[in-house]
C-alpha cells in the first residue's frame, strides 16, 4: 500500500496540530536528551539515538550497524572495546523510557509495554522489576504525580 501527495503540502500548517501535545514531546525529548551521560564515546550515543529514533519499534543490531556504516560484528567489538553491549544499551532505553512513562503520563501498563517494544505486559513488569527492583505500578505509585 502506497500514498502519494504533493510535497508542497508539506509546507502547510497541520489544521489539527496541537501546541500542548507538541511540547509535550518537546518536554518528553529534552528529559530524555538530559538523562544520558555527555561523558560516554561518540558510538554509545550513536547507538543509544539509533535506539530512540526507531520507527514503528526499536532496531536490530543489524539495523544499528547499517544506520552508523558498520558491520554487527564491528558494532559489537567497539562497544565491548567501550565496556558495553548492544543490549545493555538497548534495555537502558527501554528502562528509561518505562520510567518517563509511568512517571509523567497515564498510559496502562499494557500500553506502556507495547511502546517500550514487548509483547506481552507480563514480560515488561518482569524486566522492569529486573532494571528498578520493583513493580511498575509500585514505582509509578511512588513516583507519578498523578497518583499522589
Amino acid at each position: 500500500m502506497q500514498w502519494h501527495f504533493d510535497a508542497a503540502l508539506l509546507k502547510e500548517k497541520c489544521p489539527n496540530a496541537n501546541p500542548i501535545s507538541a511540547r509535550m514531546c518537546a518536554d518528553f525529548c529534552h528529559r530524555m536528551l538530559q538523562s544520558f551521560n555527555d561523558d560516554e564515546p561518540e558510538l554509545v550515543r550513536a547507538v543509544r539515538s539509533a535506539c530512540l529514533n526507531g520507527v514503528g519499534g526499536f532496531p536490530s543490531v543489524v539495523d544499528v550497524a547499517a544506520r552508523i556504516n558498520v558491520s554487527p560484528r564491528t558494532l559489537h567489538r567497539r562497544l565491548a572495546e567501550s565496556g558495553i553491549s548492544y543490549q545493555a544499551i538497548l534495555d537502558d532505553a527501554r528502562r528509561r523510557l518505562a520510567e518517563e512513562y509511568l512517571r509523567n503520563t497515564a498510559l496502562s501498563i499494557e500500553e506502556i509495554a507495547a511502546r517500550t517494544g514487548f509483547s506481552e505486559a507480563s514480560n515488561f513488569r518482569k524486566a522492569f522489576k529486573k532494571w528498578t527492583q520493583e513493580l511498575p505500578a509500585d514505582y509509578r505509585r511512588r513516583t507519578s504525580p498523578w497518583t499522589n
